[in-house]
């Protein structure tokens, strides 16, 4: 059974659901390239205004490595369980 249906389409109809189409990818470009310049340049700037002010606050004193890892180390050592050492048996 053949279908003799035709689609009328006029030029203004074809002009109008393109111009539709149209502004709807370019707000999704823009949406898109907006959400993209935010996670990967304002959040990124803004995160890094945050270390140079804490870091302003908290690193006024330069840490000595090397002492710093031999206190940690003498921790460590301290708490370690010492060895038993067995002797004769007392009880012979």
């Amino acid at each position: 059974m053949p279908v003799d249906a035709k689609i009328k389409l006029s030029t203004n109809r074809v002009i109008h659901y393109i111009y539709f189409f149209l502004v709807i990818a370019v707000i999704f470009i823009i949406y898109f390239i907006s959400m993209f310049l935010y996670k990967n340049f304002y959040i990124t700037i803004t995160q890094s205004e945050v270390v140079v002010i804490l870091k302003k606050d908290i690193a006024s004193e330069v840490v000595d490595m090397n002492k710093f890892k031999q206190i940690i180390g003498k921790i460590q050592k301290k708490k370690q369980p010492h060895e038993i050492k067995l002797t004769a048996d007392p009880f012979k």
